[in-house]
């Protein structure tokens, strides 16, 4: 039991690798191909002869990948259906046979033949390996259903003749059993059975409506987007369309005699629109006369042309009562490059220069690096006529050119080897050889290329014959470099990738909400309002318990201090600090009556105020904000009696100062903790040494020795606030020395 697990397990992991991208081959790679693939591998990556720690593990992968792709039935199994080994063909087989559909009474047991929904039937890493990367080439349609939906059997058989006729238009189809397939199901969020959907460009887009066939054909036809992927043309812009050959894509042009191009046409031009502009035009309508005769078209059959640069002239071209689909994608895949490309993106890369191991067998790419400018325009279309009539070495050449300014990577890892000319009127010309995924072998035609015929000429000797000595012998170029991914100049810009982004999620969302019912939708909205009206419910209950909680807080005294004469507040301009005269009016609500917690500063000032009080405003605007603070000045021609009362009650009067000098007093600021009886004090730096003797930080003997000093001296030049901003730092971060009093002297005028 234990051993099966494993092999499920393990075979579940091996799926999500993608086995051609193990090899190193694209899908279409003939089995030589694999097996010359795998021989290079196996050498390149066998433990004994690579000592990379990874070896083993990629040796191993490389195995498996051939085990699988080696062996055409194996190969066709892991195309339809992404196994990867024998032993998820296995599973998926016993499994099926109890979930096969068939007639009436016999799903369950799978009596009867195997269907063409069993037939198609995938798996989650089929979709993921498979099915999203190819939908940006071909759309898949998808049917989900289940054993126990009666709806799906009274559809299945219109389901199954719309599958073979999209069979046969190339749309890829692909069926999903919900019930052994639930996290494919949960991954395309498929809440109920039958579902219809289709995935195109990596986006899952789900049928709505009744199914009819007329309804799955429309469906169908809407996923190609018809209007940008087949452009309709007429006499007014077919010009224009086929002159728009710079963004690297061929023209085709289909003819017919319908209103709608048919559904085979759009499809073969929505998987060749990376390297082909298609236009469409209706040979029944009035102002199309133009374009039939230019190309000289029947209108009663249906045509496609083939333009490259030339708009003049077409490179191919076929017309039949109808164009089958292998036909159509016959011509388009045999002219789908222009005559000169342009290296655009990594897929034109790939493509252009093919990956060959062996030098005998190698396929080369002649380069041109040039600018996107109107000058080397002229350059480009001297090569472009040299191309049109070059050797192709039974086409093992391709020729094409490339912008510098987009793909700087590649040309940066091209100039390492740069050992040519310098001249900017001169371009240059590589010959390039793709040893492998990450290698390029390469060197440089001289003297390069030119707009001057003479010296071009001598180039195209110099390509040739140097083209004639690779594939006559197995030498290689003269330099080799690391291979940098291309730039894709095709990609969206950022803002409208992330618009789509958006209108994907929207869709998204979108989607996922119209799988509820009405009933589900009303129990969410009764849900968020009875969410709503609890937390409003819950606020006005919360509101109201701070409002009971406020009241039995004791009152504090407003501030501003509730001073009934206004005459004796002084406020600034712009009402940002008040400063309230400290008298005897205000003496109690400052100082003595106070609450706990409230600090005013004090500014003592004489009657030439005006100019100390202004300076003092503009550095107390920044604590303006604060609750505890009140701002308060003191006459001291009036009131100096005080102050001199409240100095000496800070030194136990220990020192009588009875001539004390006003003018040594004016700056001075004190910070009064009315309620629990201290201060601090601020004093110009004249007289700092003093006040501090005063408090006691000095001897006794030595105050009295300076205490006239105190008196007598003046105060010095200069801003007596200068010191202010840093004093009041140190009084917030408690870094001051408080002054306590017994108690507040009266305060008499």
């Amino acid at each position: 039991m234990f051993l099966p697990l494993m092999i499920v397990i393990i075979s579940s992991f091996s799926s999500a690798d993608n086995l051609y991208d193990v090899l190193g081959v694209n899908r279409h790679a003939s089995n030589q191909d694999i097996r010359k693939a795998y021989k290079y591998l196996v050498k390149m990556w066998h433990p004994d002869k690579n000592k990379d720690p990874a070896a083993v593990f990629k040796f191993t992968k490389i195995n498996e990948a051939y085990q699988t792709l080696g062996y055409p039935e194996r190969r066709s199994i892991y195309d339809q259906h992404g196994y990867v080994a024998s032993h998820d063909n296995h599973i998926q087989r016993n499994y099926a046979m109890y979930h096969k559909p068939g007639p009436p009474g016999s799903r369950v047991f799978n009596f009867g033949a195997e269907s063409i929904i069993d037939k198609h039937m995938i798996t989650h890493g089929f979709y993921d390996v498979r099915i999203l990367p190819e939908s940006y080439r071909r759309p898949y349609f998808l049917y989900a259903y289940g054993d126990t939906c009666h709806i799906c059997r009274h559809i299945e058989p219109l389901i199954e003749k719309f599958i073979k006729d999209q069979e046969q238009l190339g749309i890829g189809v692909g069926t999903i059993h919900v019930t052994s397939n639930r996290v494919l199901g949960s991954n395309l969020r498929i809440h109920e059975i039958p579902q219809i959907m289709a995935v195109v460009n990596g986006r899952v887009t789900y049928f709505k409506g009744h199914v009819t066939k007329q309804a799955l054909r429309d469906f169908v036809r809407n996923l190609f987007e018809p209007s940008k992927t087949l452009k309709t043309l007429s006499d007014n812009n077919f010009k224009d369309f086929l002159l728009g050959w710079s963004d690297n894509r061929m023209r085709a042009l289909f003819f017919a005699p319908k209103e709608k191009p048919p559904l085979r046409l759009l499809m073969s031009a929505f998987a060749h629109r990376e390297k082909i502009a298609s236009g469409y035009v209706n040979t029944r309508s009035s102002n199309v006369l133009g374009i039939l005769n230019r190309f000289n078209v029947n209108k009663a059959k249906e045509s496609l042309l083939m333009v490259g640069e030339d708009s003049n002239t077409s490179v191919a071209i076929v017309t039949m009562n109808t164009l089958s689909s292998d036909s159509i994608n016959e011509v388009m895949d045999a002219n789908q490059y222009l005559t000169l490309p342009r290296l655009s993106s990594q897929i034109f890369f790939d493509e252009l220069c093919p990956i060959e191991i062996r030098p005998k067998r190698r396929k080369l790419c002649v380069i041109l690096v040039s600018k996107k400018t109107d000058e080397h325009n002229t350059y480009r279309s001297q090569f472009r006529n040299y191309v049109q009539r070059a050797p192709t070495f039974e086409n093992k050449v391709k020729f094409m050119y490339l912008y510098e300014e987009t793909q700087r990577r590649f040309v940066s890892a091209l100039m390492n080897g740069n050992q040519t000319h310098s001249n900017p009127s001169t371009l240059k010309l590589a010959i390039l050889w793709r040893m492998d995924k990450h290698h390029m072998n390469y060197e440089w035609v001289e003297p390069g290329w030119s707009g001057n015929d003479i010296h071009n000429q001598i180039t195209c000797q110099n390509l040739e014959k140097r083209l004639e000595e690779l594939f006559a012998s197995s030498n290689i170029l003269h330099y080799t470099a690391t291979l940098p991914d291309f730039h894709n100049e095709h990609t969206l810009s950022l803002m409208v990738r992330i618009i789509h982004k958006f209108f994907d999620w929207f869709n998204r969302l979108l989607t996922y909400f119209k799988h509820y019912d009405f009933m589900t939708w009303f129990s969410i909205v009764v849900a968020l309002l009875s969410v709503f009206f609890v937390g409003l419910l819950m606020r006005r209950m919360l509101n109201t318990e701070m409002q009971k909680v406020m009241q039995q807080q004791p009152q504090i005294t407003p501030r501003p201090p509730n001073i009934k004469n206004r005459r004796l507040a002084l406020k600034s301009p712009d009402n940002a600090v008040v400063l309230y005269e400290l008298c005897p009016e205000t003496y109690d609500t400052l100082v003595k009556d106070t609450d706990p917690g409230f600090t005013i500063l004090v500014l003592l000032a004489d009657d030439d105020k005006e100019d100390i009080l202004i300076s003092f405003r503009k550095l107390m605007r920044e604590y303006s904000h604060s609750n505890v603070l009140t701002f308060s000045y003191l006459d001291l021609d009036q009131y100096l009696a005080w102050y001199r009362h409240l100095l000496e009650e800070s030194i136990d009067h220990r020192v009588q100062l009875c001539n004390i000098n006003i003018r040594n007093c004016i700056g001075t600021v004190l910070a009064i903790n009315g309620y629990r009886q201290y201060y601090y004090i601020y004093h110009a730096k004249s007289t700092s040494k003093n006040i501090q003797q005063l408090h006691g930080t000095a001897t006794e003997s030595d105050s009295e020795k300076e205490h006239n000093e105190l008196i007598v001296k003046p105060l010095l030049e200069g801003g007596p606030l200068q010191g202010l901003d840093r004093w009041l730092f140190k009084l917030f971060d408690s870094k001051l020395r408080k002054i306590h009093v017994s108690y507040w002297p009266d305060f008499d005028s």
